[in-house]
């Protein structure tokens, strides 16, 4: 039977988009994966930093530091005796930022993104599993070419518009398995069709010409598609960094006290009420908004740790104040009057200040 011209050169398209699968990219660069001495002053008393893990790291017996130099977006899981994670991230694109938005993982690593996480005396264990943000940051990366602004609100429509395609990639993925080459033309119809009305619906301004069809083209399924074998070529085969716990002191029991004082409970540092002090930065992409007696920042301050709250909202009563972006540190003294919960799944710890000083860059 002849196919029509049309159909035909549709089943060819899908032919040559399955050789695409055939090889997938090995994404660990070995000479670079594993131990990396270059993170911190390496010291393996308490554990070493096995040759097979998948991402650079390194120990010195009070951290562990992970930097993901691959190009996949990974998550870290993490048990026994961790404080809170300090996270350093170089990638500030709009792919990045969007995936941090959409990610409700408070232990996701992005391409360039550096962790360093406190180990306490009873040790811990830290394995690498594929993310499930990993094909929507792929995904993102190929259409934030397309976008030509930046800001908080493309930002928000970007991610909606990412979500929706992402769902819609992994439909057409699921429905490609177990058919024959004609049912699966039809799953490409309806794929096409999916990511089409996306587009269509996303409020993501001007996007450039050829946006959709770079997405429906067959290198970015693989792309997108490619983003989950790291579960199989790097992080299964990956080996697990364990960090023993520190030698036991012996202490001889003191004598039951006659009378024993109340006991304060202990409390986080950032209770509703307790006193604020520490640097902050503004936090990128946004900038300062005032009000007719106010200024409030959007920031990111050295001792909140990220995984409890994203961002520090600062007000702080005096519009004569005016940083931008590029100010650099700036020191805040205040008192924690709130916590803030997006419907994003993160929290904000809401900060007003009564003294803000910029300190500047110290590099």
């Amino acid at each position: 039977m002849r196919l029509p011209s049309r159909l035909g050169r549709l089943a060819v398209g899908l032919v040559c988009s399955f050789a695409l699968l055939v090889e997938f990219p090995t994404f660990v660069p070995e000479s670079w994966a594993g131990p990396a001495p270059g993170l911190c002053h390496m010291d393996t008393a308490r554990g070493v930093i096995p040759a097979s893990f998948a991402i650079q790291a390194c120990t010195d017996t009070r951290y562990v530091y992970l930097h993901n130099n691959l190009t996949v977006a990974l998550t870290v899981k993490v048990s026994g005796d961790v404080g809170p994670v300090k996270r350093t991230e170089s990638d500030y694109g709009l792919a990045a930022d969007a995936t941090r938005l959409h990610s409700s993982d408070p232990w996701i690593i992005l391409p360039g993104d550096t962790l360093r996480i406190p180990v306490g005396a009873r040790g811990a264990s830290f394995r690498l599993y594929d993310s499930r943000s990993a094909g929507f940051y792929a995904l993102a990366e190929t259409v934030q070419t397309f976008v030509p602004g930046t800001g908080p609100a493309v930002i928000g429509a970007f991610t909606g518009l990412i979500s929706e395609m992402n769902d819609d990639f992994s439909q057409y993925k699921d429905c490609l398995i177990g058919r024959n080459w004609i049912a699966q033309l039809g799953c490409r119809v309806l794929f096409t069709r999916n990511v089409s009305f996306a587009f269509a619906r996303a409020t993501v301004t001007a996007l450039a010409t050829g946006a959709l069809s770079a997405v429906l083209a067959g290198a970015t399924f693989t792309k997108w598609l490619g983003a989950q074998v790291p579960a199989v070529e790097a992080v299964l085969g990956s080996g697990t960094i364990q960090i023993a716990p520190t030698q036991a002191v012996a202490v001889t029991p003191a004598a039951p006290p006659t009378a024993t004082a109340p006991t304060a409970p202990a409390t986080s540092g950032f209770a509703i009420g307790s006193r604020f002090d520490d640097d902050c930065v503004i936090a990128w992409p946004t900038a300062p908004v005032y009000t007719s007696n106010s200024i409030e920042m959007t920031m990111s301050c050295e001792h909140v740790p990220e995984d409890e709250y994203l961002f520090t909202n600062v007000t702080y009563d005096n519009t004569g104040f005016q940083p931008t972006p590029d100010s650099g540190t700036i020191h805040v003294v205040g008192q924690v009057v709130n916590v803030a919960r997006s419907a994003y799944g993160f929290s904000e710890l809401v900060v007003q200040a009564s003294s803000v000083t910029i300190v500047g860059n110290s590099g």
